[in-house]
């Protein structure tokens, strides 16, 4: 059975979901509009601008450290390694802290901001190869 969301014409929020809905005119009448759906939606991705659910984003598993760790070639790994005790000190400061943390905790979260920043950290400083960070982030 079909689904639909009604919708102001004016704005585009979103009135309601549900598998009946008044006629076409009778919406018009209203100030109100609407259109039909393959599958029930999730009300909180509404778009008003578009007039369209947008997909809610699905959290991803957290990866055990070890599990992270193997994301990174073993030159990446090494060069990680050797960074932390490097001659560029702001490097170095940044590497530990970043390792430090991930060391504290049993999973990581590739959705965390805290991994994303630690991830491009080191793309940007040249531990990791060009375009890694989105590789590694997907």
């Amino acid at each position: 059975m079909a689904w639909y969301a009604v919708y102001k014409i004016g704005d585009g929020e979103l009135q309601s979901v549900g598998q009946s809905v008044a006629s076409a005119n009778d919406l018009s009448a209203k100030g109100f509009s609407s259109i039909e759906l393959l599958d029930r939606p999730n009300p909180s991705g509404w778009n008003t601008a578009t007039l369209v659910f947008d997909p809610v984003p699905v959290a991803r598993k957290p990866l055990s450290v070890e599990s992270f760790y193997d994301l990174f070639t073993d030159d990446e790994f090494d060069n990680i390694v050797a960074a932390r005790t490097g001659t560029d000190l702001l490097i170095a400061k940044k590497v530990n802290s970043f390792i430090t943390r991930l060391n504290a905790i049993s999973d990581v979260s590739l959705d965390s901001q805290r991994v994303i920043d630690g991830i491009n950290l080191l793309e940007t400083a040249g531990l990791i190869g060009v375009g890694r960070a989105a590789e590694i982030l997907v």
